[in-house]
């Protein structure tokens, strides 16, 4: 008999087959500072680090589409790099953040895009039925913030467009998938977090959610999941 897949690892294998790779245009240097004029941006954040043909730098501004500033003493003379990848979590907040807890360095948990549990799977058993689900759930891409010091234009610069563009890359993944996912007349809500936590009527976002503080914006969607066919072996069959 062939299992159905967790819509947990349909999810999530989306998520690790993003790459994002950065092509480089031109470059103008002034002593450590590197402006990279650049093919797409992506998710690029301010104030994480990058690995450009094995040296460090950290970001110091991003000017979506195409600007990206960085700081490190070698000189870049590659045209590519590869960014850091998004991570993927799943659960209920409490168990989340048990997880995020666990690990201390921030750059080995965020970017990371959450799936929100619970969530509802409708299926589909007609076996002339092309479609074999429908995912009801709540999507998160959430970055560090600093929510001390950041106003709100500043949320919105660091972190909140960063995550904008990191979720419309993770939607142009789906649509890459057309045998797997139905797209057509899809409609999706999105809601902006420039602090991520608890919403308390008319008083904004009181209480932090998570240990670590954290910005971004959730999509919340019905995906329709197209069947997979995949037969037993032979020598399974009876």
């Amino acid at each position: 008999m062939i299992y159905k897949q967790s819509s947990i690892d349909v999810i999530g294998e989306v998520v690790s087959s993003m790459s994002f790779v950065v092509q480089i245009v031109s470059i103008s240097t002034s002593g450590e500072v590197h402006t990279l004029t650049v093919c797409d941006v992506f998710y690029a954040q301010p104030g994480f680090k990058l690995t450009i043909d094995g040296n460090t730098y950290t970001i110091v501004d991003v000017l979506a589409p195409d600007t990206i500033i960085v700081r490190g003493s070698a000189a870049i003379v590659v045209l590519s790099f590869f960014l850091y990848p998004p991570f993927f979590f799943h659960g209920t907040p409490i168990e989340t953040n048990v997880q995020l807890v666990q690990e201390s360095n921030a750059s080995n948990k965020t970017p990371m895009i959450w799936f929100l549990e619970n969530f509802t799977d409708r299926f589909f058993d007609d076996s002339e039925d092309t479609r074999e689900r429908q995912i009801n759930f709540r999507l998160f891409f959430l970055t560090q913030a600093n929510h001390e010091q950041w106003l709100v234009d500043d949320a919105y610069h660091n972190a909140i467009e960063p995550m904008r563009r990191l979720m419309e890359n993770f939607i142009e993944y789906l649509r890459l998938m057309p045998g797997r996912f139905n797209l057509i007349d899809w409609e999706y809500d999105v809601i902006n977090y420039a602090k991520f936590g608890v919403y308390i009527s008319n008083k904004g976002m009181e209480k932090s959610l998570f240990a670590d503080k954290l910005a971004g914006c959730e999509l919340n969607l019905s995906l329709v999941v197209y069947k997979i066919t995949d037969d037993c072996p032979d020598e399974c069959i009876t």
